[in-house]
């Protein structure tokens, strides 16, 4: 789940990275958020209120409709910025809903208060902390996840990136970020 619509879209994840998940075994699914590239929707709808979760349940939707018959068990969600707020909606959404798949670990770049705009972390303690989930970010901006480090379930991982930058400018400014990402979610998926 890509960075802010429509200033960002799906292109910010690079190929190299998209390439490192496939050689792992992993079915990618790169989607455009609501207001981005040729997808409907405002942008803001995206991240701000209850359809930021319906692209992504759109997108596992797919995913289990599909003519392959992707295992609806082990999906993995990698979010950017304020695309970690439709993850984290989602996961909570899937939780209760009980008919859409529930995300089997979760990537967060650059996540902060954004993430929480609508379901906070704390409030949802039963459905996050059974859930492999990386958080990622440069030292700019240690204070948010700090504060989440410090009452954390032992399956989440913190991983501060001295050459990092925001979302998914990471990969540019640290290209090990690709690597260390990649093999979080092939084992988390893999448990």
């Amino acid at each position: 789940l890509h960075m802010i619509p429509p200033a960002n879209d799906k292109r910010n994840f690079p190929e190299s990275f998209i390439r490192r998940l496939t050689a792992r075994g992993i079915s990618v699914l790169n989607l455009y958020r609501r207001g981005a590239g040729a997808s409907e929707g405002t942008a803001a709808d995206a991240y701000l209120g209850p359809k930021g979760k319906d692209d992504v349940r759109g997108a596992t939707g797919l995913l289990r409709a599909h003519v392959c018959a992707f295992d609806a068990t082990r999906i993995g969600i990698v979010a950017a910025s304020n695309g970690t707020t439709s993850a984290v909606d989602y996961a909570v959404f899937a939780s209760a809903a009980g008919s859409v798949p529930k995300p089997k670990a979760l990537v967060f770049m650059s996540a902060g208060e954004y993430t929480e705009a609508q379901n906070k972390l704390a409030d949802h303690r039963s459905e996050f902390d059974p859930v492999p989930i990386l958080f990622t970010y440069p030292p700019s901006e240690r204070a948010w996840n700090a504060r989440v480090k410090a009452t954390a379930s032992a399956n989440w991982v913190f991983k501060e990136f001295s050459k990092g930058d925001h979302g998914t400018k990471l990969f540019l400014a640290d290209p090990s970020a690709s690597d260390y990402i990649s093999e979080f979610i092939d084992k988390a998926l893999k448990k």
